[in-house]
This record gives structure tokens, sequence and C-alpha cells, in this order.
């Protein structure tokens, strides 16, 4: 049996060169999250509600906002615990030994997740992790970060704007989607 051709030929001239690396336009990643709330099919509008009011208070700091959105028992398996008081002293940690640390909404393997974004000294910004979640009735049940480098691409997710990465922080209300 012969292989059968690919239906589409490589087009250079769709293709741009940053830093002598072919970079392919992607469709996806130029979709709106707005849109893809309706375009994915297992969307859980308490999930997603939960993942955005998360982002958001990350991004604040405001461990007392997360705490609201956790269940006392929520389960952290990537920290030596579980429980609030757990989850919010690794977000304190994280929160000091990275400031410029934001978080994105994001979908991976049509799941609501986070996108974690690390900040260079140029202002470039680079996904460090992916933050999951599980809902249990109003209140995420589990929180799991996982920095797999394999998952970061995978992921589609709302970069961070501007180049400031301190300009980001403390903005949620800024960066409502619509």
């Amino acid at each position: 049996m012969r292989p059968t051709a690919p239906s589409a030929r490589f087009d250079p001239a769709a293709v741009a060169v940053e830093d002598d690396l072919w970079v392919r336009p992607d469709a996806a990643a130029e979709t709106e999250m707005s849109d893809w709330d309706s375009a994915t099919p297992r969307v859980d509008a308490t999930l997603n509600a939960l993942r955005d009011d998360f982002v958001d208070a990350f991004n604040d700091r405001d461990l007392d906002a997360v705490q609201g959105l956790c269940r006392a028992d929520v389960e952290c398996p990537d920290l030596p615990g579980d429980g609030f008081e757990v989850l919010a002293d690794e977000l304190t940690a994280v929160w000091e030994r990275s400031p410029g640390v934001v978080l994105t909404r994001a979908v991976l393997d049509d799941e609501l997740c986070a996108m974690a974004w690390l900040p260079d000294d140029e202002g470039r910004w680079s996904r460090a992790a992916v933050v999951r979640f599980v809902a249990a009735g109003d209140l995420l049940a589990l929180v799991t970060v996982s920095d797999d480098v394999g998952a970061l691409p995978l992921a589609t997710a709302t970069t961070p704007e501007g180049t400031d990465p301190l300009a980001w922080l403390g903005t949620s209300a800024e960066h409502e989607e619509a």
C-alpha cells in the first residue's frame, strides 16, 4: 500500500522567520478566549468561573480570594500535603520566588486550565506551568500544577499583555474577557 500524499504543500510565504527559526502561524493561537467557551464541547460553567476567578486572585496576589474559591480540604497532589493552608503556603512561596509570575486562561485537551508565565529580563514571556482544576459543587476540590514541558506547548492560552511584567499584576479587572 502506497502512502497518500499530503493534501497541502509547504508554502514558505505563509511562514515567518524569527531568530532563524520557521514560525508557522497557528490559527488556534489566534482564537479569542470568549470563542473557546462556546467551541469547547465539555465546558463546565462553574469550573470556568472558578478558573477565571482563580486566575484573577492569583494575579492580584489575593490569598483571601483564593481561599474563597477552594474547599478547606482542597487536594494538592504536587505538594507535601493537602488543604488550603498548604496551597496558600505554596502560592506565597511562588510569589516570593518569582514576583513576575502571572496566570492566564488556557485550555488543554478540551480541559479548562490556566497557564503560568514567567518574564525574562527583556520582558518576554515564557510558559512555565499548567495549572489544572477540579470542582466539587461551587468550590475547587483539586488544584494541581504541572511543569511537564511536553504539555506546555500543547495548551492554547492567552499571553500576558504588554512587555512590562509588573504592569500585569493586580490589574485583573482591566484584563477581564468579554
